[in-house]
C-alpha cells in the first residue's frame, strides 16, 4: 500500500501548499522533532539523509567497513560484558535492525540481547597482523544479515601469550566514522577518553537559522559548481579494469610509520604556514604523477577527489552519543603535478576554496530541512554526487595520547574501508601516537597496481624526513 517516498512527498507538499515556504519549512522541523519523540517512545528510530544514503545497496556493493585492534590479554567473557553493560544497554541504535513502516525506513529496536549476539568468540586461528588484515578483509567483503543488528566484533582470545585482538565489522548506515569513534571514547572512563585535536567550529543562533532556510538553496548551487569538476581524460583512466568490476577490494598498508613530530620540520620549512593536511595532498600529487608515468599517462594533469569531514565533536557521556552520519562529502581537484611545492600550494588552494565554513554548513543543513527525501531523490544525489568521482581521500587523525577501546589500551589499530559506489581507489592517512600510517583500499581488478602508489608516496616521505625532518 505505501510506497518509499509517498509519505515524503505527501509531507512536503502539504507542508508548503498550506504555509507557504517560510513557515513551512518551521512546520517540517518541528513535524521531525514531534515525530522522532513519537517513535522513540515506541521504539523506533528515523534514518537520517546521512543513514539513509548508506542503506541503499546496489548490486556487486555493500557498505561494509571493517578494521581491527590488538589489546591487553583478556578473557572474552570479560570483553563482552564491558561493551554489553557500557554500550549495547545504553545505546538503542546497537541493538537495532532495519525496518520500513508507512513508506519509512526506521531502525526498530530488538532489545539488548540481540545486540549481545554481536559480541562473537571468532573461531579461527589469528596469531599475526597479516591474519588479522586477511580476516577484516574477508568479513568487508560479505554481506552482512539485515535481520541482525548490522555491526559484530569477532574478539581472539589467544591472539599471542600477552595479547589478545579484535575484528569490528560494521554497516556505514549503523554510523560514521565520527559517530563510531564517539561511542568507544564515551564508554571509557572520562580519564581514558581518545584526545581528538580539533573540534568543529560552533556557529551562532542567528547564523543557524539562515542557515536553516538558505544552506538547502545554497546547496543546491554548490551540487551543480562541483557537478563541473572533472577528471581529466588521461587520469579517469584510473578506472580501467582488467575484466568485470566485482567490486572485490585488496588492502595495502604501509610496510613503515612515519615520526609526525619529524614530519612537522619537513611541512614547516615552506612558506605560507602550510598544515599536515596540505603536504600530505602535495606527497599524494606528485606521487600519482610517478604512477600514472609509469603506466603511460603522462598527460594526467587533475584529477577528482572526495573528501570526507567529520561534523561533531566527542560526546561527554554515553547518553549523548549520536550515531547518525554526520560526515560530510566534499568534492575538490587534486592537480597532478611532478614539483612538490606548486603541487602543494595549487592543492591547498583548491581544498580550501571547496571545504569553507559555509559550503560545509550549508551542506548539512539539507539533512536538517529536509530529512523526509524520497529514495529516488537520494538516489539521484548520490549517484550524480559519486559520478566522475575517481578516487576518496581521507585524513583521520587519531589519538597521540594512548588510544581506549572499552577501556582496553590499543596496542595497533588498523582500519580498512569498503569500496564506495563506483570509487575504486581510497587513499588513508591516519595518524596514531605521533606517528603516520599510510592505507590504500582499491579494486583488486585495478590495472595499475596501487602498491606503486602507496610506495610512491613512502619513499617520497622517508627522504623528506632524512633530508628536512632532523
Amino acid at each position: 500500500m505505501f510506497y518509499y517516498g509517498l509519505t515524503h512527498l505527501a509531507i512536503l507538499y502539504l507542508a508548503y501548499s498550506i504555509f507557504g515556504w517560510i513557515w513551512g519549512t518551521w512546520f517540517l522541523v518541528l513535524f521531525v522533532k514531534i515525530g522522532d519523540d513519537i517513535l522513540l517512545s515506541n521504539g523506533y528510530l528515523r534514518l537520517n539523509y546521512g543513514d539513509m544514503c548508506m542503506s541503499i545497496e546496489k548490486p556487486g556493493i555493500n557498505h561494509n567497513i571493517s578494521g581491527y585492534a590488538i589489546l591487553e590479554k583478556e578473557t572474552y567473557e570479560s570483553f563482552q560484558n564491558f561493551i554489553f553493560k557500557r554500550g549495547i544497554k545504553k545505546v538503542m541504535k546497537l541493538r537495532s535492525i532495519f525496518v520500513k513502516k508507512f513508506g519509512i525506513l526506521l531502525w526498530k529496536d530488538q532489545g539488548p540481547q540481540a545486540g549481545r549476539d554481536q559480541i562473537k568468540l571468532c573461531t579461527e586461528k589469528i596469531n599475526d597482523e597479516d591474519g588479522l588484515r586477511k580476516f577484516a578483509e574477508k568479513i568487508c567483503n560479505e554481506r552482512m544479515d539485515y535481520s541482525k543488528p548490522l555491526w559484530e566484533f569477532h574478539f581472539i582470545e589467544n591472539y599471542s601469550e600477552t595479547q589478545s585482538a579484535m575484528v569490528l565489522r560494521l554497516h556505514h548506515a549503523v554510523a560514521d566514522g565520527g559517530g563510531i569513534v564517539g561511542l568507544f571514547s564515551a564508554m571509557n572512563d572520562p580519564d581514558k577518553r581518545l584526545k581528538i585535536g580539533k573540534q568543529f567550529p560552533k556557529i551562532g543562533f542567528l547564523q543557524d537559522l539562515v542557515l536553516t532556510f538558505v544552506g538547502p538553496i545554497y546547496s543546491v548551487y554548490l551540487l551543480a559548481k562541483k557537478g563541473l569538476f572533472h577528471s581529466d581524460k588521461e587520469a579517469s583512466k584510473i578506472n580501467e579494469l582488467k575484466k568485470e568490476d566485482d567490486h572485490y577490494v585488496k588492502f595495502y598498508t604501509s610496510k613503515t610509520s612515519f615520526d609526525f613530530k619529524a614530519l612537522k620540520k619537513c611541512y614547516k620549512r615552506f612558506q605560507g604556514t602550510p598544515k599536515f593536511n596540505d603536504y600530505l595532498m602535495g606527497i599524494l600529487s606528485i606521487s600519482l604523477k610517478k604512477w600514472y608515468d609509469k603506466y603511460g599517462h603522462t598527460d594526467a594533469h587533475k584529477i577528482k577527489i572526495v573528501n570526507s569531514m567529520d561534523m561533531r565533536g566527542l560526546p561527554k557521556d554515553i547518553k549523548d552519543v549520536n550515531l547518525y552520519n554526520e560526515s560530510i562529502g566534499v568534492q575538490f581537484e587534486l592537480p597532478i603535478k611532478k614539483e612538490f611545492e606548486p603541487a602543494m600550494n595549487e592543492a591547498k588552494d583548491n581544498f580550501h576554496k571547496d571545504l569553507g565554513l559555509l559550503e560545509i554548513i550549508s551542506l548539512r543543513k539539507i539533512s536538517d530541512t529536509f530529512p523526509f527525501l524520497p529514495e529516488v531523490v537520494l538516489k539521484f544525489f548520490m549517484n550524480e554526487f559519486y559520478k566522475g568521482v575517481d578516487m576518496m581521500f581521507t585524513n583521520l587523525p587519531m589519538s597521540s595520547e594512548p588510544c581506549y577501546i572499552a577501556n582496553r589500551e590499543i596496542k595497533k589499530i588498523g582500519v580498512f574501508p569498503k569500496m564506495h559506489n563506483a570509487v575504486n581507489l581510497f587513499f588513508v592517512a591516519s595518524t596514531y601516537k605521533d606517528r603516520l600510517y599510510l592505507n590504500v583500499s582499491a579494486n583488486a581488478n585495478l590495472k595499475m597496481d596501487a602498491q606503486l602508489l602507496l610506495d610512491n608516496a613512502c619513499e617520497y616521505l622517508a627522504k623528506d624526513i632524512q633530508n628536512f625532518g632532523s
